[in-house]
């Protein structure tokens, strides 16, 4: 029944009639279910603007963060959701993984060749040490995306052949515009 058009339909009209933030966030999943993310982002931030509960506030971010970034190829506005999931909820690392898989996932995207897009890799495993330093639920998780892509870092030789020494300072460009320090495998 809740998969229906008519139930949408409904639930939108009664949206508008009584707008809260539960049936702005029941609206949302709706919409996630039915694959309509441009109409479920709206939703969120409806849910957000509603909502005055911090707690609620950061779980909404958290879940726009990931269609924002996932759905609908909004990278930086994932990622701004995804730090105000952090801020309004303290000690929670799992805005933190999302940010770090999203830059993973935009490696291939973000360095004019292999070298510069392993460099990616080290940005998004200090957003994993993060939230392992932050949030113990986090910890088997984090550890596992770090060591899968720390294997990714550049190698030795990769790094002398562009110049770079272990340790120096590289803005990464593209959507993240992170500075890190050079590390290797």
């Amino acid at each position: 029944c809740t998969d229906s058009k008519v139930y949408a339909e409904a639930s939108e009209q009664l949206h508008k009639l009584q707008p809260s933030a539960f049936s702005a966030y029941s609206l949302a999943q709706l919409f996630v279910k039915r694959n309509d993310f441009s109409k479920a982002a709206s939703y969120y931030q409806q849910a957000i603007n509603l909502d005055s509960i911090p707690e609620q506030k950061a779980n909404y971010y958290y879940e726009l963060a990931i269609i924002s970034g996932t759905k609908l190829g909004q990278l930086s506005a994932a990622r701004t959701y995804a730090l105000k999931a952090a801020e309004l909820k303290k000690g929670w690392g799992k805005p933190y993984i999302l940010i770090g898989q999203l830059y993973a996932q935009s490696a291939k995207d973000c360095g004019e060749d292999a070298y510069y897009q392993s460099l990616v890799y080290i940005a998004a495993v200090e957003k994993f040490i993060t939230a392992r330093s932050i949030d113990s639920d986090v910890t088997d998780e984090a550890n596992k995306l770090i060591a899968s892509y720390s294997a990714m870092f550049p190698t030795k030789e990769d790094m002398f052949f562009h110049g770079d020494t272990e340790g120096k300072s590289y803005t990464i460009g593209c959507w993240i515009n992170e500075t890190i320090k050079i590390k290797v495998r």
